[in-house]
């Protein structure tokens, strides 16, 4: 990883373990400090300063000191910064889905949802269309699209899952009438796809 940003600070699940404004989203604090092992942008972490730049960053180097630590300049990102780094991270530098850190893990009550919503929004706007499509994916299975779009996306997984039911009963039918030879692997293909769709629209 290069260091091609100016800020260098905490940031991800090692921010989420760090309280802010008397919330604390994580609960490995004492593993964290026990080991010393921190994500720090841009060292070991790649967040979205290119993006947000200095949005959601703090001085909290009273906590650390508060610790026994002697240190000064501590920088560290606030929850919905460190939520956005992990994205960025997960997303548009590994183009992979963040499976892994998802809202219902944490300890997210009391962060603003709608600010979160509206740098999601900018996210979405400012990444390539591959990782717009897996950040949108992952909105949704976590309930942080605004209504107008969560009832778009609810339209498409139901037209889908039409869709895959209609594929599936044609290729059950085929394989009644001795058309085809029976593919237990197909068939479990799609019968996971209709699970999933349908599993997304009981949210």
């Amino acid at each position: 990883m290069t260091n091609e940003n100016n800020l260098k600070y905490i940031t991800a699940t090692s921010a989420l373990n760090i309280p802010y404004n008397g919330m604390q989203c994580d609960w490995h604090q004492v593993d964290m400090l026990s080991s010393g092992n921190y994500h720090i942008h841009p060292v070991n972490f790649i967040g979205a300063e290119k993006i947000f730049n200095d949005y959601g960053i703090y001085d909290n180097t009273e906590f650390f000191i508060s610790k026994g630590y002697n240190v000064a300049n501590v920088l560290v990102a606030t929850p919905i910064r460190a939520i956005l780094d992990v994205l960025y991270m997960a997303i548009v530098v590994k183009k992979e889905y963040p499976k892994y850190f998802m809202m219902e893990d944490y300890l997210f009550e009391e962060i603003d949802h709608d600010e979160l919503k509206d740098k999601l929004d900018i996210l979405e706007q400012k990444i390539d269309t591959k990782s717009r499509d897996i950040l949108v994916r992952w909105r949704f299975d976590n309930q942080l699209l605004n209504q107008e779009r969560l009832m778009n996306k609810k339209r498409e997984a139901e037209e889908t899952m039409e869709d895959l039911k209609f594929v599936l009963n044609q290729l059950v039918d085929d394989i009644n009438d001795k058309k085809i030879k029976e593919d237990s692997q197909l068939l479990n293909t799609f019968i996971e796809e209709i699970k999933h769709y349908d599993n997304l629209l009981k949210k």
